[in-house]
């Protein structure tokens, strides 16, 4: 599962399998899961 900190807002999955948060400031975190990709 992905665990997100407790200061980041709602959490967007896309279909691509990248996971944006945005934190207080503003700012995106993104994460790129491999096991979601489809090449």
């Amino acid at each position: 599962m992905v665990q997100v900190k407790a200061e980041t807002k709602p959490v967007i999955i896309n279909p691509i399998g990248v996971v944006q948060a945005s934190d207080e400031l503003g700012n995106y975190c993104i994460e790129v899961f491999p096991e979601y990709r489809e090449a």
